[in-house]
């Protein structure tokens, strides 16, 4: 998919995203609760996390909640949807907001943690090697 077409496709579901999601997808939230689970890290360890396609940032907030000490930089490809998460997570602080398409942009460095709830399936087949490549080393 083109980025047009996937910033089109979430900005019109922004508002019934987290309802969507659970409707379409068994296991949803169960999903999101593993990922946070499989973060190897103590609770209180001061650690560095980017969140890729960070969308209404359900995943964002179960890891700013798990992990008092985590700096968070949630990434997404729509305003809409980097606003959506801002609210839900009500100006905490060492959250970084950030607009950028992970398949094309520059990730950054220095993070502890790469974390993706249901985003990376639009990567394209050709573009999977050198993604995971930039992923870790970010």
């Amino acid at each position: 998919m083109d980025t047009k077409s996937v910033r089109d496709h979430f900005r019109i579901q922004v508002a019934d995203y987290p309802a969507l999601m659970r409707r379409i997808i068994p296991g949803y939230d169960e999903q999101r609760d593993l990922i946070v689970r499989l973060i190897p890290f103590n609770h209180d360890q001061r650690l560095r996390v980017l969140d890729l396609g960070c969308g209404p940032g359900l995943l964002a907030e179960e890891i700013v909640d798990g992990f008092a000490n985590a700096g968070l930089t949630a990434l997404d490809l729509t305003s809409e949807m980097l606003e959506a998460c801002r609210t839900r997570l009500g100006g905490r602080a060492g959250v970084e907001y950030r607009f950028a398409d992970f398949r094309t942009d520059e990730l950054g460095s220095g993070y502890d943690v790469v974390v993706a709830s249901l985003s990376l399936h639009h990567l394209a087949l050709a573009e999977r090697p050198g993604f995971c490549e930039r992923a870790f080393a970010a």
